[in-house]
């Protein structure tokens, strides 16, 4: 007998958490695996507590899941502890706006995109005339560089062609921190002016500052599509989904996104993550998915990737397998983000000082 459960069952479930009961329990065990490796676990998980959802499930699914709740909240209060710990001993040191990002700036904000999300590490920006001071504060707070990142090369490698320093580890805490100037390589094919973002930014609490919500989308739009290598599309997809329903009016809101981004030089790419977005959240969402943007030409070298990303979200839900998609995705992000002659030369350097590295210890 067939089930009568939609073709993309995850996106569903996220987007309609009640959809979850009409499942048998092999399943709801599927289901609840391919939101693991998804890495959207911790939100289905709190969307089906809030909705009830959790007291109708078997014993062992509701095990599970409040297990994924407890999860997010204990790296939830990691994250808020560290940002309280920030707008304390560094927010108020540091001349010019310090700008939450990502994870950070979801819960400042109290933006839906916050929900469920397990954030690796503290990510705030600076501009690029305050970053030395900015690193020298952290350092007397006890934060260190990685240590595999923690070189001559490395250090002038990020500062001269990145976007951000070395990341940061705290000595005590080890809690990690990325430190940015911009929010792409100087080597990216986009360079969207980092002095127009940081002008539109709006405060927060604490002292903190934040992108504008149109510049959350964009940014979250360009990590994902032209930054990023393609793993986990299904948490990406949900992060813009969330994003771009967080203002009431969401067709003067997208609207208002697609005029921003073509303002920074970066609207071929976001048009094309708002396109996957309704391919994927607005097929079984209801909503309607053929809003203003969709009549922009979408660039041509803009659809293998589109047509990939779509692939690996059917991967990620168990509907085949996508290794050469997943490759496409890996090798156009690290095209996009320098040329490869320093790509070439940096990959060199790097397996050199590793030999290097490995025949110090061996003989030591």
């Amino acid at each position: 007998m067939r089930s009568g459960f939609p073709p993309s069952p995850l996106i569903a479930a996220l987007v309609n958490p009640t959809r979850v009961a009409s499942l048998d329990a092999a399943e709801r065990g599927l289901l609840f695996q391919r939101a693991r490796r998804a890495g959207v676990i911790g939100r289905l998980a709190l969307d089906l507590e809030a909705t009830g959802g959790l007291a109708a499930l078997d014993e062992a699914s509701r095990n599970a899941l409040e297990g994924a709740v407890r999860h997010y909240r204990y790296r939830r209060g990691l994250l808020a502890r560290e940002v309280d710990l920030m707008t304390r001993d560094f927010v108020p040191f540091i001349e010019g706006p310090v700008v939450a990002l990502k994870g950070a700036a979801y819960l400042l904000t109290g933006s839906s995109a916050a929900r469920g999300r397990i954030s690796a590490d503290l990510d705030l920006l600076v501009s690029e005339d305050t970053i030395d001071a900015a690193a020298d504060r952290l350092r007397e707070l006890g934060f260190r560089p990685h240590p595999d990142k923690d070189n001559p090369y490395d250090r002038l490698y990020y500062r001269r062609w990145m976007h951000e320093l070395p990341p940061f580890e705290h000595g005590e805490r080890h809690s990690e921190l990325d430190l940015h100037f911009r929010i792409l390589p100087r080597t990216h094919r986009y360079q969207p002016p980092i002095e127009k973002l940081l002008a539109n930014v709006v405060p927060a609490a604490g002292g903190w500052h934040v992108w504008s919500p149109a510049d959350r989308v964009i940014h979250a739009a360009l990590h994902f599509l032209v930054d990023g290598e393609g793993t986990h599309p299904v948490r990406h997809l949900l992060e813009l989904y969330d994003l771009l329903r967080d203002l009431p009016n969401a067709v003067e809101f997208r609207e208002a996104v697609v005029a921003r981004a073509r303002r920074l030089g970066v609207v071929r790419p976001v048009l094309a993550a708002l396109w996957l977005v309704d391919a994927t959240f607005g097929a079984v969402s209801g909503a309607d998915g053929r809003l203003a943007h969709r009549s922009f030409a979408i660039a041509v070298p803009l659809a293998p990737a589109r047509r990939a990303v779509l692939r690996m979200v059917a991967a990620e839900e168990g509907r085949g397998r996508a290794p050469l998609a997943g490759l496409f995705l890996y090798v156009r992000s690290h095209w996009l983000r320098m040329p490869p002659w320093l790509l070439a030369r940096h990959l060199f350097v790097k397996w050199r000082w590793r030999r290097q590295r490995t025949a110090r210890t061996a003989a030591g």
